[in-house]
């Protein structure tokens, strides 16, 4: 699988921390790639989305597009064609263990609202971020991954454990 077909069906949240964790470019944590905040029971990427659905982002009127996590859509390509450049280079990331202060942060990037310190801690014990590849998952939980999650997974750092992090926030 081409890398750039797999990052066409990831998850933005999840790449977005993905490429930050490969690059450490402070970009990726300001405007304009800034995700709308998770309201409610948004299922980025899940098999019961339909293609073009949308919810509110906020108290706003602007809607935001399940696929693009709010995220404009040349902001959204942007990251794309970066992720899969990134993956095709087979580079190791500038930051493994974000340590809980920069874990806070990143949570509240990804997820659109405040965590506090105390969570991002929690997390960070109980998700290894010291190991950037799929072992974190059980085999049935890899295996229930797509093709392209699985691909993303085995190539991008913290992938899989960025997943479950987005997954418990929605």
């Amino acid at each position: 699988m081409l890398a750039s077909a797999a990052v066409a069906h990831a998850d933005l949240r999840v790449l977005l921390m993905s490429v930050y964790h490969l690059t450490g470019d402070q970009r990726w944590l300001s405007d304009p790639y800034r995700p709308s905040p998770l309201v409610g029971d948004q299922r980025e990427g899940s098999s019961s989305d339909q293609a073009g659905s949308s919810v509110r982002a906020g108290s706003g009127d602007q809607a935001a597009s399940f696929d693009q996590a709010g995220l404009s859509h040349d902001a959204a390509l942007r990251l794309r064609v970066v992720a899969a450049e990134l993956i095709e280079m087979n580079i190791q990331p500038v930051i493994n263990d974000p340590g809980t202060a920069l874990l806070t942060e990143m949570l509240r990037w990804c997820v659109g609202d405040e965590v506090d310190s105390d969570r991002a801690a929690a997390l960070r014990a109980e998700l290894d971020f010291t190991q950037p590849t799929p072992s974190d998952l059980g085999a049935d939980e890899f295996a229930s991954l797509s093709d392209a999650q699985r691909h993303l997974a085995e190539r991008l750092p913290h992938y899989a454990t960025w997943t479950r992090v987005v997954a418990r926030h929605r």
